[in-house]
């Protein structure tokens, strides 16, 4: 019964080592973000974090962030297909903040079709 008690220390040792590894593969980033069409609702193919955390999509005056659009929620790890439904149509390009522990750990431009084209 003592024999066995070692090697169960060594499995959960390494079982924890994985977690922990898993946990430090992801960066807090956004992957590449196409052009959107000003719809009312913004696509991010991936969002990645290290921990929980939330999208949020401000508009972009003068480069400053004004005015909250929409927001939504993202989970420790790959996120894919990531949907931000706006409260208001966005007119011009718009900025894609991550924000996770209260901080802001990535940001990125979002590039709006103009509805001229």
């Amino acid at each position: 019964m003592n024999k066995s008690l070692p090697l169960v220390a060594v499995v959960l040792l390494g079982s924890t080592s994985i977690v922990h590894a898993q946990e430090e593969r992801f960066v807090n980033a956004f992957g590449l973000i196409e052009e959107q069409d000003g719809n009312g609702l913004i696509e991010i193919d991936l969002v990645t974090a290290k921990s929980d955390g939330v999208v949020q999509i401000y508009e972009i005056d003068d480069h400053d962030m004004t005015n909250l659009l929409g927001e939504e929620n993202v989970t420790a790890g790959a996120n894919e297909g990531v949907q931000i439904t706006l409260m208001e149509p966005a007119l011009s390009d718009v900025r894609a903040v991550l924000v996770v522990d209260g901080r802001v750990v990535a940001a990125e431009e979002v590039e709006i079709e103009s509805s001229s084209d």
